[in-house]
């Protein structure tokens, strides 16, 4: 969604897993805030992981090695064990899986955050900020072509926060057969990265925006001017006056 897409920040390269990262850890569930400490010496990795849910902390022992730009080992909380962890390093950027028993559990990204910024994310201060009613809900926008089709889905709910997720079908055609590949649903990577800085949604003069905190500051984006047409919202890309429509979804 252009509203989103457009909140791209300067990544840092950084050389080592060692140091403080914040992101969001997605399950069956649903999706946690998360924070990782990680501490290195030589290939050995020891660590934490914590994961927030209704002001509460659960905190994860993290024992493993590294090989490259990559780290596996387990996960002990309150000295149970039985579930391990693969880490996958690409710059500023970290990705997380989790399997308990060989079976796929959690899944997360991460970035790269000071030592001030592991905390859960705060709520921005919203006094005074407007959002347009007819806003509020599920909206999706389907791109089809010959053989698949993609369809994101955005919900933007009354408190400001915001949710988004993606399905996804590609058929593929041979000679003698026929197959197809559904995505059930995963979530949007730009929407997990504003969940992460408590970002909160509004509208003014007609624009679409957002307000979040970026590296200890709280930052305002407008991205869009937005409309409906039929009921139908209609955006406009603020820089490249790109529009796209998006319906209501039930």
């Amino acid at each position: 969604m252009k509203l989103i897409i457009l909140l791209i920040f300067p990544v840092t390269v950084f050389a080592q897993m060692n140091g403080n990262w914040q992101g969001m850890m997605t399950g069956n569930g649903g999706s946690l805030s998360s924070t990782m400490q990680i501490s290195l010496k030589g290939n050995q990795l020891t660590g934490m992981l914590n994961l927030f849910q209704n002001g509460q902390t659960e905190s994860y022992r993290m024992d493993g090695s590294v090989a490259g730009n990559k780290a596996t080992g387990k996960l002990t909380l309150n000295n149970q064990e039985g579930m391990t962890f693969v880490l996958n390093q690409n710059g500023n950027a970290l990705s997380v899986s989790i399997s308990i028993s060989g079976q796929p559990l959690l899944k997360g990204s991460y970035t790269k955050a000071g030592a001030g910024q592991l905390s859960p994310p705060k709520s921005v201060d919203m006094a005074g900020a407007n959002r347009d009613p007819a806003i509020l809900g599920k909206w999706y926008h389907e791109t089809t072509w010959t053989g698949g089709s993609n369809t994101e889905y955005y919900i933007f709910n009354a408190d400001g926060t915001m949710d988004g997720y993606k399905k996804g079908y590609v058929a593929a055609y041979s000679k003698n057969a026929n197959a197809s590949s559904i995505d059930e649903g995963s979530k949007i990577a730009d929407v997990e990265q504003l969940k992460s800085m408590g970002a909160r949604w509004y509208t003014k003069n007609n624009q679409f925006c957002v307000k979040f905190n970026y590296e200890g500051k709280l930052q305002d984006k407008c991205t869009s001017r937005y409309g409906f047409v039929d009921g139908i919202l209609k955006l406009t890309d603020l820089n490249s006056g790109k529009v796209v429509y998006y319906r209501r979804a039930r």
